[in-house]
């Protein structure tokens, strides 16, 4: 099994069916996924059925991703409205090259 799959990493909720499995990447939208699929009765697996879960092939895995920019802005406006001192990374030329 590829050492990403590992349960470790990844929060995951399957359907009730358990057709589907949700795999949580932080930062695309996953409180509000996960509110979505706790209202609509999935579950969280127990930890040492994940890897499991995620190995089925009759299970269809499912993500959500943000465009990368967007998400990299949001998560430094989150940080900036929580660290002192981050608007000094403004004026660093490495900030902008980054």
């Amino acid at each position: 099994m590829v050492d990403f799959y590992r349960s470790s990493h990844y929060a995951v909720k399957i359907d009730p069916t358990l057709k589907y499995v949700w795999i949580n990447i932080p930062k695309n939208a996953s409180s509000f996924i996960q509110k979505v699929l706790d209202d609509n009765q999935w579950i969280t697996p127990a930890n040492d059925l994940v890897d499991n879960i995620l190995a089925m092939d009759s299970i269809k895995k499912m993500c959500v991703l943000r465009d990368p920019v967007d998400r990299w802005i949001s998560g430094f406006a989150e940080c900036f409205m929580d660290v002192q001192h981050i608007h000094e990374l403004l004026n660093l030329d490495s900030f902008w090259s980054t």
